[in-house]
């Protein structure tokens, strides 16, 4: 069932993927859930990646929550690219531009 504000037509919806690029799931053993089904529009690496937080400097990251970050700055660095070229983007061409670019992983 898709869960708001991934399945409002506007907006990007993102999933994890692991380091096979495989979209993961709770139903996998892992203890966070990521989006998945077919409302979802692309995936992002999702899975143990070293970061920071307070009082822990080797922590790992997972799940949605990680992989949004990504696809938000590479859409921001097609708009960004595309404005250094006076070419004038809506958010629609930056998605579609996006989902077309990506590897194709198959239906969810």
């Amino acid at each position: 069932m898709p869960r708001y504000p991934a399945a409002l037509p506007w907006a990007i919806a993102v999933g994890a993927t692991n380091d096979a690029d495989v979209r993961v799931s709770r139903a996998e053993g892992y203890s966070w859930g990521s989006n998945f089904g077919s409302h979802i529009d692309l995936v992002a690496p999702g899975i143990a990646h070293s970061t920071t937080c307070r009082n822990n400097l080797d922590s790992m990251f997972s799940g949605t929550s990680l992989a949004a970050p990504l696809v938000a700055g590479t859409a921001g660095l097609v708009l960004s690219e595309a404005r250094d070229r006076s070419i004038g983007l809506t958010n629609d061409d930056v998605k579609h531009l996006l989902e077309q670019s990506a590897s194709d992983l198959g239906a969810a």
